[in-house]
């Protein structure tokens, strides 16, 4: 397998973090390593520091296969960013939070933007999109071993000076009820509404479907 490896920037391999994606609101763009563009996985990874601790941001990739995807890596964990969109959706080892860990993916991006080390690539996801007055609401739906889980994104176009911009929610059983705040500065009970009032615009509209207390994007 043909591994790249990046230590603190200092070596060349790019890791692919689609900035396309950040401006557009992650609608269309994958976080992924750069060189990959045979049907085999391509491993590339970055080592970085972060309050005093090591990391390796993982990226597996190759075009059109389920397999890709974003490992962060910690001294006791392990969490992933299953659609490579520059969101982390599980934690698959240890006890970290997903917004502690999304905290340290989001620095780790960061960084590789100021090193010009980021490319952009377009990679399609089922995604219900819902726009009403200053706000845009979407959801996105994913499979994993323990169930499907959905994560929530609300996106106000008109932040104010002390107002975040993004705020990501998970549903981890894709039951309608959000369960965790990924990142953003929205209450949960006050998400919950926009939530609620999402998944019933996209029921109407034949985008999600609802079965047996499940609701996931079509």
């Amino acid at each position: 397998m043909n591994i790249q490896k990046t230590r603190n920037g200092k070596n060349p391999a790019v890791l692919s973090v689609g900035r396309l994606g950040v401006l557009l609101l992650w609608l269309t763009a994958a976080f992924i390593l750069s060189g990959c563009s045979s049907s085999r996985l391509k491993v590339a990874e970055y080592e970085f520091v972060y309050n005093g601790d090591n990391y390796v941001l993982r990226s597996t990739y190759s075009p059109g296969n389920p397999e890709s995807h974003n490992s962060l890596i910690g001294r006791n964990f392990v969490a992933v960013d299953i659609n490579q969109d520059g969101t982390m959706d599980k934690v698959i080892k240890g006890n970290i939070t997903l917004s502690e860990a999304q905290e340290i993916y989001d620095y780790s991006l960061g960084m590789l933007e100021k090193q010009g080390k980021l490319n952009e690539i377009n990679k399609k996801s089922k995604e219900f999109i819902f726009n009403k007055s200053y706000y845009k609401f979407s959801i996105k739906s994913f499979s994993s071993k323990s169930g499907p889980f959905n994560e929530f994104t609300v996106v106000n176009k008109k932040p104010s000076l002390y107002s975040f911009k993004t705020s990501i929610f998970i549903d981890r059983g894709a039951d309608g009820k959000l369960d965790e705040i990924l990142k953003g500065g929205i209450l949960l009970e006050k998400a919950q509404k926009m939530y609620n009032e999402t998944i019933s615009e996209g029921l109407k509209k034949s985008k999600l479907v609802k079965k047996e207390g499940i609701i996931l994007v079509k």
